[in-house]
């Protein structure tokens, strides 16, 4: 009972390891490519948006200390 419980494992093993080490896989998008792709489509546009955020909440900042232009500002240039 242990002995062929012992060969399944390593048969299971073995079937693992050569499913990992698959060199017929050159269909599939390499890691670097992939970390690319994202980068492109995720990280950059992200780093965008926190930049805008940060500008307009230094605007938001100093539109505190200087209350009567603020008010014209907002009127005058977000409102319409």
């Amino acid at each position: 009972m242990k002995k062929i419980r012992l060969n399944m494992m390593m048969s299971v093993l073995i079937i693992m390891s050569l499913a990992a080490c698959n060199s017929f896989a050159s269909d599939q998008i390499s890691l670097d490519k992939e970390f690319e792709k994202y980068r492109a489509e995720v990280i950059e546009p992200l780093n965008d948006r926190v930049i805008k955020t940060a500008e307009k909440g230094g605007r938001y900042t100093t539109m505190l200390e200087e209350t009567e232009e603020a008010f014209h500002y907002i009127n005058e240039e977000l409102i319409p």
